[in-house]
């Protein structure tokens, strides 16, 4: 059984999931129940026990106000204050430097915390590319990241200090549909935090990305990325058409919500109110089978054409085409390999004149990693040397 002291009332919601393919249970923080087939991991997360695969409704009862943790063990206090010392050690010695400064956790968490919020760092979902030390290279140098930059970085610090620390994966906000009054929760509301655990407190959470920006916390992903590409959120759009697809997607939530507690008295009142000839129930499974038919068809339609595979580009469609005609050969390229250690491959066969192959592979990676990546006369002379190219 795991050890939660839960506070306050409780909040009763409802949840209609998607079929996603995994096990995990959206829920609030902290749930005082579990949903049927379900069970709670020993980090409090509610999982199902066979993967979701069909539309989901559960109504379920959480306390905002819990504690967890108060007699954690010593083994994994021990286990949560690890970390590789051959790795950013400029971080550990921060987080070493702060437990020397400072008496008390809570003095090193708001040190820490204060660093994001005064300093020149940046929340974007386009960061610089990061190799080696990391986490060295975001927290000083880049300072441009998302919330996993942030709460990997303040758990390394937290743990170099002597903090038990650990990252929380889960969800943060969503999106109001004020037509059918409930909140829809999307990937991209996506979220990552940390937590410390302090003596005869437990594990408290912490999130350093609302140091940073504090909009994406209390507004949400999109306030907080007003320069980068807008994401999915209905309310972006034109007000009328806006509107039009929050009532479509009421209309979608209310099926699923009829179709999941369609008991006996709404199956009679529905075949008295149909006033369509139904008669009996043979004629109401043929119409509901041809509805769900048709409704499958419309989704499977949607999905297939959001799915199907983009056309490659050109100067792509010309790299295929030189990649057959070595193919046939016997020199097929990995999908892994890199293009320079490819051609390194073709010189050493000695069956086709490397020369030209490098000319041609030479140009690819100009256009394709150049500055010049859309100059026309360039992707045009590229087809014109692989059409020329004789195996």
């Amino acid at each position: 059984r795991l050890n939660i002291n839960m506070f306050g009332p409780a909040t009763e919601y409802t949840v209609t999931l998607e079929p996603n393919g995994e096990r995990w249970l959206l829920a609030l923080d902290m749930p005082t129940q579990l949903v049927a087939n379900s069970n709670m991991t020993a980090d409090f997360q509610l999982t199902a026990n066979k993967p979701i695969n069909d539309l989901l409704r559960y109504t379920l009862e959480s306390r905002m106000s819990y504690q967890v943790g108060l007699d954690e063990s010593e083994k994994y206090r021990q286990l949560t204050s690890e970390y590789p010392a051959d790795q950013n050690p400029r971080t550990i010695a921060l987080g070493q430097q702060l437990a020397r400064q400072y008496n008390n956790a809570d003095d090193i968490i708001n040190h820490a915390l204060n660093l994001f919020r005064t300093e020149e760092y940046f929340y974007t979902l386009s960061p610089p590319a990061l190799r080696g030390d990391t986490v060295d290279q975001f927290l000083f140098e880049t300072k441009r990241g998302f919330c996993e930059h942030y709460a990997g970085s303040f758990a390394l610090m937290m743990r170099a200090a002597g903090i038990p620390s650990r990252i929380v994966a889960g969800y943060q906000g969503g999106e109001y549909n004020a037509v059918g009054n409930y909140l829809i929760v999307r990937q991209s509301d996506a979220h990552a935090w940390t937590e410390v655990w302090i003596k005869d407190r437990g594990w408290i959470r912490v999130d350093p990305t609302a140091a940073v920006s504090p909009s994406r916390i209390e507004q949400g992903l999109d306030e907080a990325l007003p320069d980068e590409v807008s994401s999915f959120r209905i309310r972006n759009k034109n007000p009328l058409f806006g509107n039009l697809l929050f009532s479509w997607d009421n209309v979608q939530n209310s099926w699923n919500n009829w179709v999941l507690n369609y008991d006996q008295r709404k199956q009679s009142d529905f075949l008295q109110q149909l006033g369509l000839g139904i008669k009996d129930w043979g004629d109401m499974v043929f119409a509901l089978v041809f509805m769900l038919l048709s409704v499958t068809g419309f989704y499977w339609f949607v999905g297939w054409y959001r799915a199907r595979p983009a056309r490659p580009e050109k100067i792509e469609r010309h790299f295929n085409r030189l990649l057959k005609k070595l193919a046939r050969l016997g020199l097929d390229k990995k999908p892994s390999e890199d293009s320079r250690a490819f051609l390194d491959r073709v010189r050493a066969s000695h069956l086709v004149k490397a020369s030209d192959v490098e000319v041609i592979v030479n140009l690819y990676n100009s256009i394709k990693y150049g500055s010049n990546q859309a100059n026309q006369a360039n992707i045009k002379n590229l087809g014109l040397l692989v059409n020329n190219f004789k195996n």
